[in-house]
Order: structure tokens, then sequence, then C-alpha cells
């Protein structure tokens, strides 16, 4: 008796073991580390956010909010992005792809004419792929 129920114990076991969890709504926040232009100069001086949630069909809805200051600490850039993501499904590596659209705004003070840099640029449009 003890022989089956050890051998029952470690087939099942086995099996149980293979079969893979799956969770009902996925959610991940993250905060920006670093931002780089392709006019060159990088910025280490950031703030915001980054939300995500993704539904069990491996479609996800994110957000993305920073503001970055430039090197010369004046002006900062306001980027608001909403973005659509697909998990591809690899067992073992998280791969996702994804595009994002929203917008980027430059703020800053008086440039010495009595305006600001805010004046003088409209809110431009963004989008990004992933």
């Amino acid at each position: 008796m003890k022989k089956i129920i050890l051998t029952v114990f470690a087939a099942t076991s086995l099996l149980l073991y293979s079969t893979q969890a799956f969770a009902l709504l996925s959610v991940s926040v993250g905060v920006p580390l670093a931002y780089s232009s392709t006019e060159g100069g990088s910025n280490s001086n950031m703030e915001g956010y980054f939300l995500g949630v993704q539904l069990p069909f491996a479609l996800g809805l994110g957000m993305d909010s920073h503001k970055s200051k430039g090197d010369d600490g004046g002006a900062v850039l306001d980027t608001n992005m909403y973005n659509l993501f697909y998990q591809l499904p690899i067992p073992v590596i998280n791969l996702i792809l994804g595009v994002g659209t929203g917008s980027q705004e430059l703020i800053c003070d008086d440039v010495g004419n009595g305006t600001s840099c805010s004046d003088s640029f409209d809110k431009g449009s963004a989008t990004q792929f992933y």
C-alpha cells in the first residue's frame, strides 16, 4: 500500500509541476532612469512613472508620464503617452511588442523678452514603438 501511495504522489507531483498558472490580470509599475534624444545629449534628471495592465489573453494597456530637465537645467520636457502592447507567447522569455501615442510639451521660464518657451512652442504629438 505504501508503494502505491508513493507512486501516485510522485506521478501527480510531476504532472502538477508541469502545468502553467494563469493570472486574470497582470499589473506592472516602473520609473524612468534616463533619457536620450536623437539630437544628442542625455539626461539623468527625470521623474515620472510607467503603468501597465495586461489582460489574460496577452494584450495590455499602458500609460507613461514623465518630466525630464535639459542639461542646462532650464527647460523641462513633459511627456504623456498611452500604449497598447502584446506579450508574445514564448515560455521562458517575456518578449513584448508595443506602440504608443501621446504628447510632449516644452515648459520653461521667461526667456528674456517677456515670453516663455511654452508660448513659442506648441504641444507636439509623439509616438513610440517598442
